[in-house]
């Protein structure tokens, strides 16, 4: 049987008297630190480029409630070359790619979101 089944048949036989079983918090888990250099690096102006109509910006909403506009960013690369990127100004984090594109903040658009053709 498996820990998760063994857990559920002992609280169902406790009839709820039983406490709660505490789990082991990650231990992997990303720092501030680390977190805020990935969303410093995605709002850097040699990954990605502000968009200049008046029009471009997104609400962003808090988890306290407080609303925030940010003006839209294109990447001008795709994901995985900005975390080749990352992890190569990097070398110490210990950050992977599903992490990475996951804490692209929400005003940042995907590089084929892209509008318009432009040359660098």
């Amino acid at each position: 049987m498996s820990p998760r089944k063994c857990t559920a048949v002992l609280a169902t036989v406790a009839g709820g008297l039983w406490a709660k079983v505490a789990t082991k918090a990650a231990t992997n888990s990303l720092s501030l630190a680390v977190k805020a250099a990935i969303i410093d690096f995605y709002n850097d102006d040699s990954v990605s480029r502000m968009m200049s109509g008046t029009a471009d910006y997104v609400t962003i909403w808090h988890e306290d409630g407080s609303k925030e506009r940010r003006q839209k960013r294109h990447l001008m690369m795709t994901v995985g070359e900005a975390y080749k990127e990352f992890q190569r100004e990097n070398p110490l984090s210990q950050v992977g790619k599903s992490i990475f594109a996951s804490l692209r903040p929400e005003h940042m658009l995907h590089m084929c979101a892209s509008t318009t053709t432009t040359c660098f």
